[in-house]
């Protein structure tokens, strides 16, 4: 399994790709560089700048309009006309900041947030509710990274980095509670640590693994490895699957970032590509966030 490059970059902090079927387009930020870009179907990817650091961007009911997770909120943007209108207001100090989040089956928002200095246990896991308000779900979190829901809605899966674990909830999708906290999966200490995370047709977790150089993927049941796909570069950010039929795997890796240092680029001359590869299992649609 080898991946091919889809759009060269480089992005400093490529992270949280993200495909709409409706449109055939896959999205992903920089974080570094505050900006927001896409891939079409003619192979064209668009770049804009944001008016703040994105920790991830979402699907909403719209297909004209993404939301992102800026610094000072939750925010809808129009990828046509750049106009971008808060929701919901930052709900902690500018010391932390948002990170990795989607949308469950219900369309709520699950949002993490870390800390800028790298602080252990600084950061929170919030859900957005209908009523636009940020509620605590998980607390004392270090990096809020990669989270998917089973198959069956009974299961929500979530990743703090710093844990080097993937940690399973069983998941109420009607009140959207979680409880049973457990480990899933133990990150083997060769492939660094889990950062975005995806969850495919047969209920199995992909991992993308920075400074691991690879996409990992793992049975939540067993805990084991069930395959791998390595990268040409140590800082691999974030999967998900898209294209026609889903069995596109798309992935972003990255430079490097103030808190985590730098790939040699002479070294890693595809680091911080966005890479592609066709896979024999499928993914699932993403879930929007109604407005």
């Amino acid at each position: 399994m080898i991946p091919h490059i889809v759009s060269p970059g480089p992005f400093s902090l490529g992270e949280g790709c993200l495909w709409d079927h409706r449109l055939q387009r896959l999205y992903w930020i920089d974080i570094n560089e505050r900006k927001l870009a896409w891939l079409d179907r003619d192979g064209i990817t668009t770049i804009r700048d944001l008016p703040g650091t994105p920790g991830t961007v979402v699907l909403t009911s719209d297909p004209a309009a993404v939301a992102l997770a800026l610094d000072n909120g939750i925010h809808t943007y129009q990828t046509d006309t750049g106009l971008i209108h808060r929701i919901a207001a930052y709900p902690e100090s500018p010391a932390t900041r948002f990170n990795d989040g989607k949308c469950d089956s219900a369309g709520r928002f699950w949002v993490g947030t870390m800390s800028r200095e790298g602080n252990h246990g600084a950061g929170t896991l919030y859900c957005l509710t209908p009523g636009r308000s940020l509620e605590s779900r998980v607390p004392s979190v270090t990096v809020s990274n990669g989270l998917c829901w089973s198959r069956d809605d009974q299961t929500f899966y979530f990743i703090d980095s710093a844990t080097r674990e993937v940690h399973a909830f069983d998941f109420d999708p009607g009140s959207g509670a979680i409880s049973g906290r457990r480990v899933a999966v133990a990150i083997p200490p060769d492939r660094g640590y889990p950062d975005g995370m995806t969850i495919d047709s047969q209920d199995r977790l992909w991992v993308a693994h920075w400074m691991g150089g690879c996409v990992a993927c793992y049975d939540p049941i067993t805990g084991e490895t069930v395959a791998k796909i390595d990268l040409p570069t140590p800082r691999v950010t974030s999967c998900c699957f898209g294209g026609e039929d889903f069995r596109t795997l798309y992935i972003t890796t990255a430079i490097g970032s103030p808190d985590g240092g730098w790939t040699d680029l002479d070294e890693y001359p595809q680091t911080g590509a966005i890479f592609a590869l066709t896979l024999g299992v499928g993914g699932r649609e993403s879930n929007p966030l109604p407005l």
